[in-house]
């Protein structure tokens, strides 16, 4: 069964803006909502140091959480950056680098 595939039909949803990081043992890192012109935002995805897909590093579990905190950042210093991610998976642009 082959079935075709349109991957032209989905845009990029918009990065999260406003992007601050409370600091301490467990930083807390917060964002205004992205939005997304042909679907739902349906979670926010953190990246801890650098913005790969291997740095990957925690999700919210919806698309009204608007902050992560770091229960593991161990007290070492950590740049984050956030992506909002649609309902067909896409992701925008990253935002931070805290």
């Amino acid at each position: 069964l082959n079935i075709a595939a349109d991957a032209t039909s989905n845009v990029a949803p918009n990065a999260p803006t406003g992007v601050t990081l409370t600091p301490g043992a467990q930083p807390t890192i917060s964002w205004t909502a992205g939005g997304d012109s042909d679907g739902n935002v349906i979670f926010y995805r953190v990246y801890r140091d650098g913005t790969a897909v291997a740095h990957r590093y925690g999700k919210t579990s919806d698309a009204t959480t608007l902050s992560f905190t770091d229960r593991s950042a161990g007290g070492t210093a950590h740049t984050y950056y956030v992506a909002t991610v649609d309902d067909d998976f896409a992701e925008s642009a990253r935002a931070g680098a805290l």
